[in-house]
Protein backbone atom coordinates (compact mmCIF):
# COMPACT_ATOMS: atom_id res chain seq x y z
CA UNK A 1 0.00 0.00 0.00
CA UNK A 2 1.26 3.46 -0.89
CA UNK A 3 2.39 5.50 2.12
CA UNK A 4 -0.12 8.29 2.67
CA UNK A 5 2.02 11.30 3.55
CA UNK A 6 -0.74 13.91 3.46
CA UNK A 7 -1.81 15.44 6.77
CA UNK A 8 -5.48 14.71 7.27
CA UNK A 9 -6.24 18.37 8.10
CA UNK A 10 -4.81 19.43 4.73
CA UNK A 11 -7.28 19.80 1.87
CA UNK A 12 -6.31 17.83 -1.24
CA UNK A 13 -7.90 18.29 -4.64
CA UNK A 14 -7.87 15.21 -6.83
CA UNK A 15 -9.14 14.62 -10.32
CA UNK A 16 -10.02 10.97 -10.85
CA UNK A 17 -10.17 9.67 -14.42
CA UNK A 18 -12.42 6.63 -14.75
CA UNK A 19 -11.89 3.61 -17.00
CA UNK A 20 -10.56 5.18 -20.21
CA UNK A 21 -9.92 2.01 -22.26
CA UNK A 22 -7.48 3.58 -24.69
CA UNK A 23 -6.96 1.32 -27.70
CA UNK A 24 -6.00 1.53 -31.37
CA UNK A 25 -9.63 0.97 -32.38
CA UNK A 26 -10.43 4.41 -30.82
CA UNK A 27 -7.90 6.54 -32.72
CA UNK A 28 -9.47 9.90 -31.77
CA UNK A 29 -7.58 11.14 -28.68
CA UNK A 30 -9.53 14.40 -28.30
CA UNK A 31 -11.13 13.24 -25.03
CA UNK A 32 -7.66 13.04 -23.47
CA UNK A 33 -6.86 16.55 -24.71
CA UNK A 34 -10.11 17.84 -23.15
CA UNK A 35 -9.47 16.08 -19.83
CA UNK A 36 -5.92 17.43 -19.82
CA UNK A 37 -7.14 20.95 -20.50
CA UNK A 38 -9.57 20.71 -17.56
CA UNK A 39 -6.78 19.48 -15.29
CA UNK A 40 -4.41 22.27 -16.34
CA UNK A 41 -7.20 24.80 -15.75
CA UNK A 42 -8.06 23.76 -12.17
CA UNK A 43 -4.52 22.64 -11.17
CA UNK A 44 -5.33 19.78 -8.72
CA UNK A 45 -2.75 18.32 -6.35
CA UNK A 46 -3.12 14.79 -7.70
CA UNK A 47 -4.52 13.07 -10.78
CA UNK A 48 -5.57 9.44 -10.26
CA UNK A 49 -6.51 7.17 -13.14
CA UNK A 50 -8.56 4.39 -11.62
CA UNK A 51 -7.44 1.56 -13.94
CA UNK A 52 -8.27 0.06 -17.32
CA UNK A 53 -6.36 3.00 -18.75
CA UNK A 54 -5.45 0.74 -21.70
CA UNK A 55 -7.67 -2.08 -22.98
CA UNK A 56 -4.79 -4.27 -24.25
CA UNK A 57 -6.90 -6.32 -26.64
CA UNK A 58 -3.66 -7.77 -28.01
CA UNK A 59 -3.52 -9.90 -24.85
CA UNK A 60 -7.22 -10.71 -24.57
CA UNK A 61 -8.19 -14.33 -23.96
CA UNK A 62 -11.78 -13.67 -25.05
CA UNK A 63 -13.13 -14.74 -28.40
CA UNK A 64 -11.81 -11.97 -30.64
CA UNK A 65 -11.04 -12.53 -34.30
CA UNK A 66 -7.26 -12.85 -34.51
CA UNK A 67 -7.26 -10.64 -37.59
CA UNK A 68 -8.99 -7.93 -35.54
CA UNK A 69 -6.49 -7.97 -32.69
CA UNK A 70 -3.88 -5.23 -32.58
CA UNK A 71 -0.26 -6.07 -31.90
CA UNK A 72 1.07 -5.44 -28.41
CA UNK A 73 3.32 -2.69 -29.79
CA UNK A 74 0.29 -1.03 -31.43
CA UNK A 75 -1.45 -1.09 -28.04
CA UNK A 76 1.59 0.53 -26.42
CA UNK A 77 1.95 3.15 -29.16
CA UNK A 78 -1.71 4.13 -28.74
CA UNK A 79 -1.32 4.30 -24.97
CA UNK A 80 1.82 6.43 -25.27
CA UNK A 81 -0.08 8.84 -27.52
CA UNK A 82 -2.97 9.04 -25.04
CA UNK A 83 -0.67 9.89 -22.13
CA UNK A 84 1.10 12.49 -24.23
CA UNK A 85 -2.20 14.04 -25.31
CA UNK A 86 -3.29 14.41 -21.67
CA UNK A 87 -0.25 16.67 -21.22
CA UNK A 88 -0.60 16.96 -17.45
CA UNK A 89 1.72 19.52 -15.85
CA UNK A 90 2.61 19.83 -12.18
CA UNK A 91 0.16 17.44 -10.51
CA UNK A 92 1.23 14.10 -9.07
CA UNK A 93 0.02 11.30 -11.38
CA UNK A 94 -0.91 7.79 -10.28
CA UNK A 95 -2.71 4.86 -11.91
CA UNK A 96 -4.27 2.01 -9.92
CA UNK A 97 -3.99 -0.78 -12.48
CA UNK A 98 -7.20 -2.48 -13.58
CA UNK A 99 -8.12 -5.94 -14.78
CA UNK A 100 -7.26 -4.97 -18.36
CA UNK A 101 -3.68 -4.05 -17.44
CA UNK A 102 -3.60 -7.27 -15.41
CA UNK A 103 -3.95 -9.12 -18.72
CA UNK A 104 -0.30 -8.31 -19.34
CA UNK A 105 0.90 -9.99 -16.15
CA UNK A 106 -1.31 -13.03 -16.71
CA UNK A 107 -0.03 -13.38 -20.27
CA UNK A 108 3.59 -13.25 -19.13
CA UNK A 109 2.97 -16.05 -16.63
CA UNK A 110 1.89 -18.29 -19.52
CA UNK A 111 4.78 -17.27 -21.79
CA UNK A 112 8.08 -17.54 -19.86
CA UNK A 113 10.28 -16.44 -22.82
CA UNK A 114 8.71 -12.93 -22.74
CA UNK A 115 8.40 -12.62 -18.95
CA UNK A 116 9.39 -9.10 -17.94
CA UNK A 117 9.54 -7.71 -21.47
CA UNK A 118 5.91 -6.59 -21.70
CA UNK A 119 5.70 -5.18 -18.20
CA UNK A 120 8.91 -3.27 -18.92
CA UNK A 121 7.22 -1.69 -21.95
CA UNK A 122 4.23 -0.67 -19.80
CA UNK A 123 6.43 0.66 -16.99
CA UNK A 124 8.60 2.58 -19.44
CA UNK A 125 5.53 4.21 -21.00
CA UNK A 126 4.23 5.29 -17.60
CA UNK A 127 7.67 6.57 -16.56
CA UNK A 128 8.11 8.58 -19.77
CA UNK A 129 5.01 10.61 -18.81
CA UNK A 130 5.84 10.70 -15.06
CA UNK A 131 3.09 8.38 -13.87
CA UNK A 132 3.45 6.03 -10.92
CA UNK A 133 1.21 2.98 -10.63
CA UNK A 134 0.09 0.33 -8.15
CA UNK A 135 -0.93 -3.31 -8.72
CA UNK A 136 -4.45 -4.42 -9.57
CA UNK A 137 -6.56 -4.76 -6.41
CA UNK A 138 -4.24 -2.71 -4.20
CA UNK A 139 -5.66 0.37 -2.46
CA UNK A 140 -3.73 3.65 -2.74
CA UNK A 141 -4.42 6.29 -0.08
CA UNK A 142 -4.54 10.05 -0.47
CA UNK A 143 -5.53 12.05 2.61
CA UNK A 144 -7.01 8.92 4.20
CA UNK A 145 -9.25 8.14 1.20
CA UNK A 146 -8.58 4.96 -0.76
CA UNK A 147 -8.37 4.64 -4.54
CA UNK A 148 -8.46 1.33 -6.42
CA UNK A 149 -9.83 -0.02 -9.67
CA UNK A 150 -11.89 -2.44 -7.65
CA UNK A 151 -11.66 -4.02 -4.22
CA UNK A 152 -11.34 -7.74 -3.59
CA UNK A 153 -13.43 -9.77 -1.14
CA UNK A 154 -12.30 -12.49 1.26
CA UNK A 155 -11.97 -14.94 -1.63
CA UNK A 156 -9.79 -12.55 -3.62
CA UNK A 157 -12.55 -11.84 -6.13
CA UNK A 158 -14.23 -8.59 -7.10
CA UNK A 159 -17.44 -7.63 -5.34
CA UNK A 160 -20.28 -8.58 -7.67
CA UNK A 161 -23.94 -7.78 -8.12
CA UNK A 162 -25.85 -4.85 -9.57
CA UNK A 163 -24.80 -2.38 -6.86
CA UNK A 164 -21.56 -3.71 -5.31
CA UNK A 165 -20.86 -0.36 -3.63
CA UNK A 166 -23.28 -1.27 -0.83
CA UNK A 167 -21.44 -4.50 0.00
CA UNK A 168 -18.08 -2.74 -0.25
CA UNK A 169 -19.31 -0.04 2.15
CA UNK A 170 -20.28 -2.68 4.72
CA UNK A 171 -16.70 -3.98 4.76
CA UNK A 172 -14.76 -0.75 4.21
CA UNK A 173 -13.01 1.22 6.96
CA UNK A 174 -12.55 4.46 5.01
CA UNK A 175 -13.90 6.28 1.98
CA UNK A 176 -13.12 4.59 -1.34
CA UNK A 177 -13.09 5.79 -4.94
CA UNK A 178 -13.42 2.92 -7.42
CA UNK A 179 -14.03 2.11 -11.08
CA UNK A 180 -14.57 -1.12 -13.04
CA UNK A 181 -18.37 -1.03 -13.52
CA UNK A 182 -18.35 2.10 -15.75
CA UNK A 183 -21.38 3.36 -13.80
CA UNK A 184 -21.09 6.47 -11.63
CA UNK A 185 -22.58 5.89 -8.18
CA UNK A 186 -22.30 7.49 -4.76
CA UNK A 187 -23.17 5.39 -1.72
CA UNK A 188 -22.93 6.58 1.88
CA UNK A 189 -23.02 4.02 4.70
CA UNK A 190 -23.54 5.05 8.35
CA UNK A 191 -21.09 3.68 10.91
CA UNK A 192 -21.34 3.35 14.70
CA UNK A 193 -19.81 6.22 16.68
CA UNK A 194 -20.81 9.88 16.52
CA UNK A 195 -21.85 11.24 13.16
CA UNK A 196 -19.67 8.73 11.38
CA UNK A 197 -20.07 7.33 7.88
CA UNK A 198 -18.05 6.29 4.86
CA UNK A 199 -18.58 6.95 1.18
CA UNK A 200 -18.06 4.72 -1.83
CA UNK A 201 -17.78 6.66 -5.09
CA UNK A 202 -17.64 4.96 -8.47
CA UNK A 203 -15.91 7.18 -11.03
CA UNK A 204 -17.77 5.85 -14.08
CA UNK A 205 -15.76 5.73 -17.31
CA UNK A 206 -13.80 8.22 -19.43
CA UNK A 207 -14.60 6.63 -22.78
CA UNK A 208 -15.89 8.85 -25.61
CA UNK A 209 -19.43 9.95 -24.84
CA UNK A 210 -21.91 7.12 -25.58
CA UNK A 211 -19.16 4.84 -26.94
CA UNK A 212 -19.88 1.19 -26.19
CA UNK A 213 -17.17 -1.44 -26.22
CA UNK A 214 -17.97 -4.65 -28.14
CA UNK A 215 -17.79 -6.83 -25.02
CA UNK A 216 -20.77 -4.97 -23.50
CA UNK A 217 -23.06 -4.47 -26.48
CA UNK A 218 -25.50 -7.20 -25.41
CA UNK A 219 -25.47 -6.63 -21.65
CA UNK A 220 -27.12 -4.27 -19.18
CA UNK A 221 -24.96 -1.15 -19.17
CA UNK A 222 -26.19 2.34 -18.32
CA UNK A 223 -22.60 3.55 -18.43
CA UNK A 224 -21.68 7.00 -17.08
CA UNK A 225 -19.19 9.00 -19.15
CA UNK A 226 -17.09 11.53 -17.29
CA UNK A 227 -14.43 12.28 -14.67
CA UNK A 228 -14.64 13.06 -10.95
CA UNK A 229 -13.28 16.18 -9.24
CA UNK A 230 -12.84 15.62 -5.48
CA UNK A 231 -11.93 17.66 -2.41
CA UNK A 232 -10.50 15.53 0.42
CA UNK A 233 -9.99 16.70 4.00
CA UNK A 234 -10.06 15.19 7.50
CA UNK A 235 -9.84 11.69 6.05
CA UNK A 236 -13.04 11.96 3.99
CA UNK A 237 -14.30 13.14 0.63
CA UNK A 238 -15.78 16.52 1.58
CA UNK A 239 -17.11 17.43 -1.84
CA UNK A 240 -17.03 16.11 -5.38
CA UNK A 241 -18.42 16.73 -8.85
CA UNK A 242 -19.01 14.37 -11.74
CA UNK A 243 -18.09 16.22 -14.94
CA UNK A 244 -19.49 14.52 -18.02
CA UNK A 245 -17.47 13.94 -21.17
CA UNK A 246 -20.12 15.93 -23.05
CA UNK A 247 -19.50 18.92 -20.77
CA UNK A 248 -15.74 18.64 -21.23
CA UNK A 249 -16.15 18.50 -25.01
CA UNK A 250 -18.51 21.48 -25.04
CA UNK A 251 -16.23 23.56 -22.82
CA UNK A 252 -12.86 22.75 -24.33
CA UNK A 253 -13.42 21.70 -27.96
CA UNK A 254 -13.44 25.28 -29.24
CA UNK A 255 -10.47 26.23 -27.07
CA UNK A 256 -8.52 23.25 -28.36
CA UNK A 257 -9.25 23.82 -32.01
CA UNK A 258 -9.91 27.56 -32.00
CA UNK A 259 -12.91 29.38 -33.47
CA UNK A 260 -14.12 28.24 -36.89
CA UNK A 261 -12.37 29.88 -39.78
CA UNK A 262 -14.39 32.35 -41.81
CA UNK A 263 -14.40 31.84 -45.52
CA UNK A 264 -13.11 34.73 -47.56
CA UNK A 265 -15.83 36.54 -49.44
CA UNK A 266 -15.01 37.11 -53.08
CA UNK A 267 -15.75 40.58 -54.38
Amino acid sequence: MRVDNARRSEKIRIVCIGDAHDAPHIPDKSRFAQIGRYIRTIRPDVVVQIGDFATLNSLSTHAIDADGKPSFMADMASFDEALGTLNIIGAERHCTLGNHEARLYRFERTAPPVTGMMRHALQETFARHQWSFSPYGQVTLYGGVGFAHTTLNQLGRTYGGKAPEQDIANDALHDLVLGHSHVHRHHRAPKIGGNNSIQIINAGCALPDNHMEDFARHSVTGWSYGIVDLAIQHGHVQDYSFITMATLAEKFRRKLHGPPRRRAVKT
